[in-house]
């Protein structure tokens, strides 16, 4: 059960969390004000997880963000950042994106691999 959540939370990918008209509506990431919030990264977090094959079918839900975020890098069209999630089945550690991609502002989390 536990290899079957870590691939779930592997295969949790970019979502849209707000679908921009343009460009140039698109957030410039390498501006300062955009941080790795844990606030906001556990609301986003909280929808990815609800959202995925893991909780819709087993009842995966986020629990908290542990410890604060750490920045791991940053470019106008992406900020990176290293988090330890603790879910009701699980804790993972990965890597936490807010990113502009085809014209969209999303977010998405990759967990780190385990052999």
């Amino acid at each position: 059960m536990k290899r079957l959540l870590t691939a779930t939370a592997t295969a949790i990918a970019l979502l849209v969390s707000g679908v921009a008209n343009a460009k140039t509506d698109l957030p410039n990431f390498s501006d300062t004000k955009w941080t790795c919030d844990k606030e906001k990264i556990e609301l986003e977090m909280a929808e990815l997880v609800a959202q995925s094959s893991a909780g819709t079918a087993f009842g995966l839900r986020l629990l908290y963000i542990k410890g604060d975020p750490v920045e791991t890098s940053r470019s106008s069209d992406e900020l990176r950042c290293r988090i330890v999630v603790k879910t009701n089945r699980s804790t993972l550690n990965g890597v936490f994106r807010f990113v502009n991609e085809d014209g969209h502002s999303l977010v998405g989390f990759q967990s780190n691999r385990s052999k």
